[in-house]
């Protein structure tokens, strides 16, 4: 099993000082959309999409609120796309089988079209709020635009799984290494964490329950004004978010020696990610006594 790491979007938004914590306030920052590809022997998985190619050419039918294409200065690149990148390791993309979504939010399910035949895994509660939410702040996050396709829904409850102090649901085996949901809601109703069994420990892709890794330090250190303010603005659940981010940080501390944190636009993590390379796992299939 291999996996690689894939920005899936670059976002440039308004005060570098203020999103990054350095630089200009004047100046623009710098977010990414971090996505995993996992190609293990029986084709492709990939841990959200980011932006697709048809975000890229069609922005204002595509992407929610036009005030946001301009606040977070998105860079449409159609080589960020992850179809191209797909095609770029030499891949083909009808070998993506499976998509597995942390939520549905418009910079996270924007490639779906791309792959018209992979199975979407995603929780009961995302997909129902999505097809059905009227929340002001839901009418700019989602787009119903990227599934005007019908993707062919996994939709997934919770079955009374345990992963570390977590509840989880196994989404598939690739090759034979699990994939688990792992529920963290707050960003939205129904978003979650990715667990990947990697080798001897496990890859955990937060999405967005994590705005910056440094959220998981134990001080808790504080985000810089402008990242805070987005989370706070985007946030379904307050109480459910800060609750997650908590118990997020007692995992590291408990088990960070096996678990390898991502989270979706910190560009710190997703560089020295891509820095260290294609990472290649021969592992072992496991039950669930190991994963408690």
């Amino acid at each position: 099993m291999k996996v690689h790491h894939l920005n899936c979007g670059t976002m440039c938004p308004l005060g570098e000082l203020m999103i990054n914590g350095h630089g200009s306030p004047v100046s623009r920052g710098h977010l990414v959309c971090h996505c995993l590809l996992i190609e293990g022997p029986d084709g492709l998985v990939l841990i959200d999409t980011g932006l697709g190619t048809q975000d890229i050419m069609r922005p204002k039918h595509r992407i929610p609120g036009p005030i946001l294409n301009t606040v977070l200065g998105l860079a449409l690149d159609q080589k960020e796309t992850a179809i191209t990148q797909v095609r770029a390791l030499g891949l083909h993309p009808r070998d993506v089988r499976h998509i597995v979504l942390t939520h549905l939010d418009f910079d996270h399910a924007g490639g779906l079209a791309d792959f018209p035949e992979a199975q979407v895994h995603v929780f009961t509660d995302e997909l129902h709020n999505f097809l059905n939410s009227a929340n002001p702040i839901d009418m700019i996050r989602y787009s119903q635009e990227q599934i005007a396709h019908q993707p062919d829904w996994e939709v997934h409850e919770l079955e009374g799984e345990r992963w570390m102090e977590f509840e989880a649901v196994r989404a598939m085996t690739v090759g034979s290494s699990d994939i688990l949901l792992v529920p963290l809601a707050g960003h939205t109703r129904g978003h979650c964490g990715v667990a990947i069994r990697a080798g001897d420990g496990w890859i955990l892709h937060s999405g967005d329950a994590l705005f910056d890794l440094n959220e998981l330090d134990p001080e808790g250190r504080h985000l810089p004004v402008g990242l805070r303010t987005f989370e706070n603005m985007l946030q379904y659940d307050r109480e459910k978010r800060i609750q997650n981010v908590e118990r997020l940080r007692e995992l590291k501390k408990a088990h960070g020696d096996s678990i390898h944190f991502i989270c979706s636009h910190d560009p710190d993590g997703f560089e020295a990610d891509a820095a260290d390379g294609i990472k290649e796992f021969a592992s072992t299939r496991i039950g669930r006594a190991e994963m408690l």
